[in-house]
């Protein structure tokens, strides 16, 4: 058995004891070091079900309850694959959170982002906010070992931060309007300062803004949604374009990921996100340490062995 932290009603969660995940072929069962709380998870919990299904989903047939969280890191406790792709117990991963379905127009033509029954780990099945939760062996993406598993945990995020900024192709000098001062716009922010980039972030809630402006933002609006576009008469006095990115509050048009090809985890030609996930793991070593002030990993991280 292990204990689950389970949403049955809109603010309603409990902790509750559940068995332990039976692993299907292609699957590995990973103890949970750290899980990042989303703003997703906010959302289901004060204004759910939103995302969270209440009837059986088509992919999974899963429906609430269910067990939340999304950004996680951990170990891997136990692989049931012919083709582990490297993956072994007691390898330190972070989980790629989110499934599709293999089939549809869009899957099959590397969009998988795209498709109408793609499921998320705690939101359309049972997520991380467990002592154990069940991934398939593609979705585990190996640390370094000088990252700590508290970083491991927001790869998940900060790799959308990554691809947004490598879509942006922004240099020194230039403006940026970031929408929405949540986890993924600070990010952003705080990746543009160190680069000499200079951001208004555009955000309803106070707190947002005031934490944009403490990281680096040079300005901020105070608006949501169509309201914000008034910033983009004069972002800056740069006489450089601008450019958009967009945070947790009105994320940018388009798709976050690009089509990837074949996978190391074995994941068929176009089936998969580079979701940056493999860059932002060798990079943030240096890369979040410098930009996000991330910590070094300790010798012994309490909680993290597998039992």
């Amino acid at each position: 058995m292990m204990r689950a932290l389970i949403w049955t009603d809109r603010e309603t969660v409990a902790v509750a004891e559940r068995p332990l995940p039976e692993l299907r072929r292609g699957e590995a069962l990973v103890k949970v070091a750290y899980c990042g709380i989303c703003g997703s998870d906010l959302e289901e919990y004060w204004h759910g079900p939103v995302m969270l299904p209440t009837t059986p989903h088509p992919l999974n047939g899963r429906m609430v309850p269910l067990t939340l969280g999304h950004e996680a890191s951990g170990i891997v406790a136990a692989v049931n694959a012919e083709d582990t792709g490297g993956l072994n117990p007691g390898d330190r991963v972070s989980l790629e959170s989110m499934r599709s379905c293999g089939a549809c127009g869009y899957c099959v033509s590397g969009r998988d982002y795209l498709c109408p029954d793609m499921v998320c780990m705690g939101l359309q099945d049972d997520g991380a906010m467990a002592e154990y939760v069940r991934v398939p062996v593609w979705a585990c993406h190996p640390l370094p070992d000088d990252m700590s598993f508290q970083a491991g945990a927001i790869v998940e995020p900060l790799s959308v931060v990554v691809h947004a900024w490598n879509l942006a192709r922004l240099g020194a000098g230039q403006s940026a309007v970031v929408f929405g001062a949540g986890m993924i716009g600070l990010g952003l922010v705080r990746m543009a300062k160190r680069r000499g980039v200079r951001t208004t972030a555009v955000e309803a809630d106070g707190g947002g803004r005031r934490r944009g402006a403490e990281i680096g933002a040079a300005g901020a609006v105070a608006a949501a949604g169509a309201a914000g576009l008034a910033c983009f008469a004069a972002p800056h006095d740069s006489d450089e374009p601008g450019r958009v990115a967009g945070g947790a509050s009105a994320p940018p048009q388009g798709p976050r990921f690009r089509p990837a090809p074949t996978s190391r985890r074995g994941r068929p030609d176009g089936a998969g996100r580079s979701c940056t996930y493999d860059q932002l793991r060798v990079a943030v070593p240096a890369e979040l340490a410098e930009v996000f002030g991330a910590p070094p990993r300790p010798r012994d991280e309490p909680g993290a062995e597998p039992e």
